[in-house]
Parts: structure tokens; sequence; C-alpha cells
């Protein structure tokens, strides 16, 4: 592989021949190379803009992720509390609910039991 000649840089002024038109075609050669470079250099300008207004933008998104992220935290929080608490008034109702049927199922039970006392003592009785 041969080795890559380097670019000559472009003198200010080239060493022709006043002939005529040699000049001009020297000076547009100069104008069309720095319209090239400002050309480029306006391109890399709005380049560079562009990545500042997105790392701005991705800076703020990151924000506002951030924000939501710790609201969520904290209404999990507050969900979880109010679970908690629902749960135990849940539970105390459970229990009001069961204590009460108990003492009626105690109620029916005795009710029954002086019931079936009552018809053995008839079943026993000789006036039947």
């Amino acid at each position: 592989m041969a080795p890559k000649k380097k670019a000559k840089k472009v003198p200010e002024s080239f060493p022709f021949e006043e002939t005529p038109g040699a000049m001009g075609l020297a000076e547009e050669m100069r104008n069309l190379g720095q319209e090239i470079v400002n050309s480029f250099d306006a391109r890399m300008a709005k380049l560079l803009a562009l990545r500042q207004e997105t790392a701005a933008t991705l800076k703020s998104v990151r924000h506002q992720m951030k924000n939501v992220r710790h609201e969520l935290k904290r209404k999990a929080t507050d969900l979880r509390r109010f679970l908690h608490a629902a749960t135990e008034f849940r539970g105390q109702a459970v229990n009001g609910m069961m204590s009460a049927f108990r003492q009626e199922r105690q109620a029916a039970a005795s009710h029954w039991q002086s019931m079936g006392a009552a018809l053995a003592k008839r079943r026993a009785s000789p006036a039947r």
C-alpha cells in the first residue's frame, strides 16, 4: 500500500505569470474553498446547537421522570397504608360479625336444647 500524499496548503496568491484570467480563476478557487469552509463551519455550529438542545431536553425529561418516580413511590406507600388500615377495619368488622354469629348460634343451640328437653318430657309423660 502506497503512503497517502499530504494535501498542500493553498497559498494566499499563486505564483502564476500574469495572464488574462489566471488571477480571476485563482480568486474564484480561493472563494469556493472559503465558501466550503464557511458552509462546514455553519453545519457544525448547527449540529453543536442541536446537540446542546437535545442534551437539555434529555436532562429535563430525566428530571421529570425522577419526579414521577418519587411521586409514584409516595402514592404506592400511601396505598399500602390505606390497604393495611382497610384490612384492620375489615378484620374488626369480621371479628364483630363472627362474635354476633357465635352469640346467635349459642342462643339457638340453647333454644334447641331446651326444646329437646321439653319434647323428651312430653314423650316420657304417660298422659299421651
